[in-house]
């Protein structure tokens, strides 16, 4: 009997297990990369999203996408999946920010001579998810990657260290330092409200 339709298909359409596509994808069957993008997507545009922001966030998620296929052999399963596409998108988003400091040293230096003026902000009542973002972004970047991966994505601190590349207590200073850092900007913002408030 001649199937209607690819092998491919009849694989792909089930509860596939994602060792299975691993499998088939070191194989070079694209159609088992597309599920597992399929899978992780959402994952790695928010690990994106909040490691470069959102300026070029689509443009690294698809060059990390892109390395993920063309290294798919290289994948031994010592680490998570999950684990080894974060560790190219993190280092996407290393290249990206490298280049975005680059130029914003360019433009510091072009526009040194200008003259700028302060704008008073308009007062708005905190929102504490807003504040508590923009304090994770004010993290040093080696503080700000260990609390996404595992505040975001949900990795261990075990699972962070041998992605990152670091010794374990080293990450374990980073987490803890990076938590210190982000309460001590929310006092800031809320203290900064409160003086506000006093003087409308």
């Amino acid at each position: 009997m001649r199937l209607s339709m690819p092998i491919t298909h009849l694989l792909y359409t089930g509860k596939e297990s994602e060792e299975a596509l691993i499998r088939a994808a070191r194989r070079g069957e694209r159609s088992a990369f597309d599920r597992l993008r399929a899978m992780y997507d959402e994952n790695v545009r928010a690990f994106v999203l909040m490691q470069a922001g959102q300026a070029g966030s689509e443009d690294i998620v698809q060059d990390a996408w892109l390395a993920a296929w063309k290294g798919i052999n290289r994948f031994d399963g010592r680490a998570r999946f999950k684990t080894w596409l974060f560790s190219i998108a993190m280092h996407k988003c290393q290249d990206y920010l490298r280049t975005q400091r680059r130029q914003a040293r360019l433009n510091d230096a072009s526009e040194l001579s200008e003259e700028s003026s302060a704008i008073e902000p308009a007062y708005h009542a905190i929102d504490v998810r807003i504040s508590l973002r923009a304090a994770v972004q004010k993290l040093p970047e080696e503080q700000r990657e260990v609390i996404c991966m595992y505040y975001y994505h949900e990795l261990t601190l075990g699972e962070i260290a041998r992605l990152l590349e670091r010794n374990l207590s080293t990450v374990k200073y980073q987490f803890y330092k990076a938590h210190q850092r982000v309460e001590q900007e929310l006092d800031t913002d809320a203290l900064a409200v409160t003086g506000r408030q006093s003087h409308v």
